[in-house]
């Protein structure tokens, strides 16, 4: 009974693999992806939320790098600036967090017993993402002199945007690992039985690649959200500045990378 479910388990996720991805090997253009991406509300928020870490490394290191008062003032004003883009880009992206979210909740709705805990996951997840998402555009009024928050109103805003950045991103390493675990295993097993199948050879290897840059992004993502609550509720730095800088550059980085990766695999994405 175990290896009759296991052979149906893999036969579905093969066949899922094969539905979700082109029939034909494309060439990737990397230019073309890079302008899409950079078009996109997502790729533009970390376009610049690469820009706004950038600007602040020479800061941290302006004594080292002998930098001018002129010139860190410079800094300063291009990470406040590429601060304030990021949060206000933001606001193009939560329309569509609030659409996933209600096909998030449809899905959990409709969903049968066997699905209903993946579905949940998924729910708990974009659930986190509409409210971590609303905190930080909150915070964007008081960047630009719109309103004050206040002294209890403005750290509120900050702690439950990391709190629930957190919870999202516990979910996501949840899913994302259950997926790694699972296509892991399905590449063993049907090892032989698709070794003359040059598609979907590569794309089981293609994806395996997909689920440990997405775990790594994760991984470190929650590293990072647990360091940035805990310095906020105990008020004392537990990394430096520069390490946690690194850090949340490198989420960025990876979620980039995890981008391009997946659309310039040999059989391209059909979503």
């Amino acid at each position: 009974m175990t290896s009759t479910v296991a052979s149906s388990t893999s036969s579905s996720v093969i066949n899922k693999i094969d539905k979700q991805y082109c029939e034909k090997k494309i060439q990737a253009n990397y230019f073309k992806i890079f302008s899409r991406y950079l078009g996109s509300s997502s790729g533009a928020y970390r376009f610049f939320q690469v820009l706004k870490n950038g600007c602040k490394l020479p800061i941290l290191y302006a004594k080292q790098l002998k930098l001018s008062t002129q010139t860190i003032n410079k800094f300063f004003k291009c990470h406040k600036y590429f601060g304030k883009i990021t949060k206000g880009l933001i606001l193009t992206k939560i329309p569509a967090t609030i659409d996933s979210f209600s096909d998030s909740y449809r899905c959990y709705k409709n969903a049968d017993e066997k699905r209903s805990i993946r579905k949940r996951d998924r729910l708990i997840k974009k659930t986190a993402e509409v409210i971590a998402d609303c905190s930080i555009f909150i915070q964007l009024g008081e960047m630009i002199g719109i309103y004050t928050l206040g002294a209890i109103i403005g750290p509120s805003a900050i702690l439950s945007g990391s709190l629930f950045l957190l919870v999202q991103n516990i979910i996501d390493f949840k899913m994302q690992r259950e997926d790694f675990i699972l296509h892991s295993e399905v590449r063993k097993k049907e090892k032989d039985n698709i070794k003359d199948n040059e598609r979907l050879t590569t794309l089981l290897y293609e994806v395996k690649n997909l689920d440990l840059l997405r775990l790594a992004k994760t991984v470190i993502s929650i590293a990072v959200s647990i360091f940035t609550v805990a310095e906020f509720v105990f008020s004392m730095s537990i990394l430096s500045p520069t390490a946690l800088l690194l850090l949340s550059t490198s989420t960025t980085i990876l979620a980039i990378w995890t981008h391009f990766y997946k659309e310039s695999m040999s059989y391209p994405y059909k979503g």
